[in-house]
């Protein structure tokens, strides 16, 4: 008897470990509609004018920890720190706040239009996205998501 509650307790705690690792899947962005005030006509804008903008990433701190840029610039996210660091959109684990943008997207061929490193960035590593909604994005280092930044796109 009991053999048989100390091997159903561990069976349900392996089931329960397992049904936690799991990664639940990303729903799909058809029917979701952005507000117009967010939607950019691409045509009307010259992109060579886009301004490169740097934010450096320290032990502590992202900074500038605001920022304000034009639709279409670019914010280079540049790790100074000797740990590891993941930018990221919000909201943790997701990292879906700005539009299209999800985790599960990571390593597939939507990477490139998501805000989100999809990795570590080692010492003096960049990682460079270009903003092409307006809106205040907020964005945290996934690796210790308890601080949180933004960067504010006219």
């Amino acid at each position: 008897m009991k053999k048989m509650a100390i091997t159903s307790i561990l069976f349900a705690s392996l089931l329960l470990l397992w049904s936690c690792s799991q990664q639940w899947k990303a729903p799909s962005n058809e029917g979701i509609t952005i507000p117009n005030d967010n939607i950019t006509d691409t045509s009307k804008i010259d992109k060579s004018k886009s301004v490169p903008y740097i934010i450096n990433i320290t032990k502590d701190w992202f900074s500038p920890s605001n920022l304000n840029i034009n639709v279409w610039d670019t914010v280079n996210f540049l790790n100074t720190d000797d740990s590891s660091h993941w930018p990221a959109s919000d909201t943790h684990p997701t990292n879906a706040q700005y539009p299209w943008s999800w985790v599960e997207k990571c390593w597939t061929a939507d990477q490139s239009n998501i805000f989100d490193a999809c990795k570590w960035l080692i010492k003096n590593e960049i990682f460079s996205f270009t903003f092409k909604e307006k809106w205040t994005w907020k964005y945290h280092d996934h690796l210790d998501s308890t601080k949180f930044w933004s960067i504010t796109v006219k």
